[in-house]
Formats: structure tokens, C-alpha cells, sequence
């Protein structure tokens, strides 16, 4: 398309976009035209499936749960953990023990009290609910019982302590420096999980809230939020009304331009030079990042001079850049020879004509897709027959050679990536398993300083050649008024600073 068709197209989009508000105003009092001066309207292409489990699969159920939930602690706007609920924290023991002293004055929506005993009532009620993913409950095996817990339902050996109202204590199996940023997850925020599940948008009204805001209303593809009154933090609180409305970027774009729109998120990639020409865009790079994964319960891979062909192609290809989405492929060079392999692992890879690779139909790992398709043509004329996937049950088979997966660091350190790759967990999709590394990765969850053996444990990956980082995750704000206290934090969630 043209610079004048491009132009004429969003014209004609912004036209169409005013003539369905103008109609709006008449049907619904809620429309964004409509709105109160002191609302603020934030659009995105989709609402969390449930309010339990998204919190870090997807990015808005990781919004929702910031504006209308609270932990004990969270991460500020500069990655830094520190106090919500609670006003301090104790690590005593020798690190075997977490000590939280609440605020005072904390209160639910509806204005019974929080305290000491909803706390503990919060994490029991998680690890028993049918609602909650494996995954999470597994993120609080530090806890001492809790695995014994998810092994045997044995539930009285949690020990999770109320000393009193305000004070609660967390006794661990052993010293872990990431627990404080596993409670910053917002999948451990205060909340009734049995009304949070895939039903809570009929739910929200019997949903009592421990943070900020509150669900007023949900209706015509729109989340209305308004200040919860309860919320011990109300008096910093800079907006009355928060607005989520769920359109097509499109659409959102035209309304962002007829100034019926405060922040956009996902921002058409056609735009963002003109947005950011215009100062109204903001780039965050996220810590989420994209891994290529081999399947070593599949023949085809199973030999380590393959592996290392690919990766040595992908790392040779990025030449010291973070990320396959910097390449520039009109430079890349075709042979062989730039890479510093032996002949037998150019042999190897030459033998495969094409490889199977799962993934999930999202934007950026299609990218990442069609950068790796083009990459592997060029250097070994190998053809890649992309399969879709939704539930991670999937990469347990046989029948694929890679997978392509965007990773979370679940708000902790390096630790809980490389906990997936350790023998028997769970997450160990791809058959990895090697005993050093394991003992390596014991060392390191037990340690205070553990730099050296989270190290160690990277090196054993690296030299395994069964994964490879194809890049990191940017995510794109488009906001009119910089003054606003909004920030994407280091997982790309849009967040108020409250």
C-alpha cells in the first residue's frame, strides 16, 4: 500500500470509528465517548481467560490482577521487591524462615479485614483448588509440606504459622534466595480463587478485592474499574475510573488519534514510527524472552552435532546482537564456512531435509518463525513444517524435533528457567537429563550466593546444545499524556504507580 492509500485508509478508518462512537453515545452510557473526566481508557485486543492462572501467560490477566488484587509484596517500577500488604519483613533462621508484619487497616472490598489468617486461608485454598494450574502450586514447593502436600493431599504439615493478626510466618524446606519474588508473583495475590476461575466475568460482582480497584461493570466488550474505597493506598490513588475496552488495534488506533483513547496497547507495527515521530510511544524491553528447544525424545535430533549445527547457525547469523529480530538478512552470508563447526556436524545437519516445529500462534513467535525459516533454507536447505499448539501436554510427544516457546521468568531470578531443564520436574518437556547439571542446580537453590552454580548450570545447557535464546520480547505503550504515573514494568505489564 501507498504513503496516499495508506493515508486515505486511515482517514476512512478514523470516519467509520466516529460514526460508531456517535451511535454508542445514544446506546450505551458507558461508551468511551461518554466517559467521566476522571476516567482513564486503555484499550487491548483481548481480556484474560481467568483471573487464577494468566497472570504471567498472558499480560493482561498480569494487569487486571495488579489493579484489582494485592500480595504481600510485589516488584516496584524498577524491579525492586517491596512491601504491599505488609509493612516489613523478617528472614530469620539463618534464611530458613520469612516473617511478614501487615499493615495496618487493611481491608477486602467489601470490608471484612484482612489479616494474618485470610493470608494463610488465600495460600491453603490455592493449593487445594482444581482451578489452579500445577505449574503455580509447584512455585511454592519451597514452602515447607507443600511438596509432601501435592505427593500425598497431606495438608497440616504446610507450615504457613499465623503468630497473630498481623504477623505471619513462611518456614521453608531450605535456604532459597528467590522466594520474596515468588510472592511478587501477581498469581499469589489475595483473592478468592474459586471466583476468579473462566467464569469470573459473570463472577465479578460476588468478588471481594484486595487492591486498588474494583470490577464496577462488564459489558459491550469493555471492564469498567473504579476506585476500591477499602484499599488502604486509596488516597494515592490518581484515577477514580480505569476503562479496558477490547477492540481490534485498528479500530483502537483511530479512536488513540480522535483523542477518545488514553494508552494503547498492542500497537499496530505500522504505525509505531508515526508514533513515535510523535512522541506518543513508549518501548519496553521485556525480560520474557523466546527459546528453540530439541526434542531429544525424537531421533532426528538426537545426535548433539545436529543441535549444534542449528545453533551455531542462529548464534553465528545474530553475530552478538540479543536477538534474531535485528537480523538483517539481505547480509547474511549463505555458506557453510562462516561457521566454525567440524565436517562431521556439517554432514550431520546436510542429511535432514525437513524438521517438525510446535509453537504458538502469537505475533512474535510467528516472527521468530518466518527469521528461522528463511535462516535454515539459506544455510542447509532445510525446510521447517511449523505445527500449532495450545496446551503444553502437547510437548511431551515424540513426533517433533523443536519447539519454539516464549518464556517467563515467573518473577524470579535465573533459577526458575533452569528448574525446568532438572531431571523428573514437571516443566522438563524434552527428555533432558544430566546429573551434573542437577546437582549443580541443588547447589545453586540452596545457596544465598549461588552466582557460581547458576552458572555452572547455564554452561551445562549451553554445552548440551539442546536450547538456544532466539530473542527478547518489546512491548509497545502508545499513550497521550505522559503524566499519568503509568510504566511497563520488566514483564511488559502495563501498571499504574500506585
Amino acid at each position: 500500500m501507498n504513503a496516499v492509500k495508506k493515508f486515505l485508509f486511515r482517514l476512512l478508518i478514523i470516519f467509520l470509528a466516529a460514526l460508531i462512537f456517535s451511535s454508542c453515545i445514544e446506546r450505551n452510557d458507558t461508551s468511551t465517548i461518554g466517559k467521566s473526566q476522571d476516567a482513564f481508557i486503555v484499550t487491548t485486543s483481548s481480556f484474560p481467560s481467568d483471573l487464577n492462572n494468566e497472570g504471567l501467560k498472558d499480560v493482561s490477566g498480569s494487569e487486571l490482577s495488579y489493579m484489582l488484587f494485592n500480595g504481600l509484596v510485589k516488584y516496584d517500577v524498577n524491579g525492586t521487591i517491596v512491601p504491599a500488604l505488609c509493612k516489613s519483613w523478617e528472614v530469620l533462621d539463618n534464611g530458613l524462615k520469612f516473617k511478614f508484619t501487615l499493615n495496618d487497616n487493611l481491608y477486602f472490598s467489601n470490608g471484612e479485614i484482612i489479616d494474618a489468617k485470610s493470608i494463610k486461608d488465600f495460600f491453603i485454598s490455592f493449593l487445594q483448588s482444581k482451578l489452579i494450574d500445577i505449574k503455580y502450586k509447584n512455585m511454592l514447593q519451597p514452602i515447607f509440606g507443600v511438596k509432601e502436600y501435592l505427593k500425598t493431599g497431606k495438608i497440616d504439615n504446610i507450615a504457613i504459622n499465623v503468630i497473630d493478626n498481623k504477623n505471619i510466618e513462611f518456614n521453608l524446606n531450605s535456604i532459597n534466595s528467590s522466594f520474596l519474588g515468588i510472592l511478587s508473583n501477581p498469581v499469589f495475590f489475595i483473592k478468592d480463587v474459586s471466583l476468579c476461575g473462566s467464569d469470573w466475568m459473570n463472577n465479578y460482582d460476588k468478588i471481594v478485592y484486595s487492591g486498588p480497584y474494583r470490577i464496577n461493570s462488564i459489558s459491550n466488550n469493555m471492564i469498567n474499574l473504579i476506585k476500591n474505597d477499602k484499599y488502604n493506598g486509596k488516597y494515592s490513588i490518581n484515577k477514580n475510573e480505569i476503562i479496558y475496552e477490547k477492540t481490534l488495534s485498528e479500530h483502537a488506533m483511530a479512536m488513540f488519534d480522535l483523542n477518545n483513547v488514553d494508552a494503547m496497547l498492542d500497537v499496530p507495527k505500522s504505525e509505531q514510527s508515526r508514533l513515535n515521530d510523535e512522541q506518543y510511544l513508549d518501548k519496553a524491553s521485556t525480560e520474557n524472552f523466546y527459546t528453540l528447544n530439541f526434542n531429544l525424545k525424537n531421533d532426528s535430533v538426537k545426535h548433539q552435532n545436529v543441535r549444534k549445527a542449528i545453533i551455531d547457525a542462529i548464534e553465528n547469523a545474530k553475530n552478538g546482537d540479543l536477538t534474531l529480530k535485528n537480523l538483517s538478512f539481505t547480509k547474511m552470508v549463505n555458506t557453510v564456512d562462516t561457521i566454525n563447526s567440524s565436517q562431521s556436524v556439517i554432514d550431520s545437519i546436510y542429511d535432514i531435509k525437513s524438521l517438525n516445529v510446535l509453537l504458538k500462534d502469537t505475533n512474535d513467535s510467528n516472527n521468530f518463525m518466518e527469521l528461522l525459516k528463511k535462516l535454515l533454507k539459506d544455510r542447509y536447505n532445510i525446510d521447517l513444517d511449523i505445527k500449532y499448539f495450545n496446551d503444553d501436554k502437547d510437548l511431551l510427544d515424540s513426533n517433533y524435533q523443536m519447539a519454539l516457546l516464549e518464556i517467563s521468568p515467573d518473577f524470579l531470578d535465573e533459577i526458575s528457567y533452569l528448574e525446568s531443564w532438572q531431571t523428573g520436574s514437571d516443566q522438563n518437556y524434552f527428555g533432558f537429563s544430566n546429573s551434573q547439571f542437577d546437582a549443580s542446580l541443588l547447589k545453586a537453590i540452596n545457596s544465598m550466593d549461588n552466582v557460581e552454580e547458576i552458572k555452572n548450570c547455564q554452561d551445562i545447557l549451553k554445552g548440551s546444545y539442546v536450547t538456544t535464546i532466539l530473542g527478547y520480547e518489546d512491548k509497545f505503550l502508545c499513550i497521550k499524556n505522559q503524566d499519568n504515573n503509568l510504566f511497563l514494568d520488566r514483564m511488559g505489564v502495563l501498571r499504574f504507580d500506585l
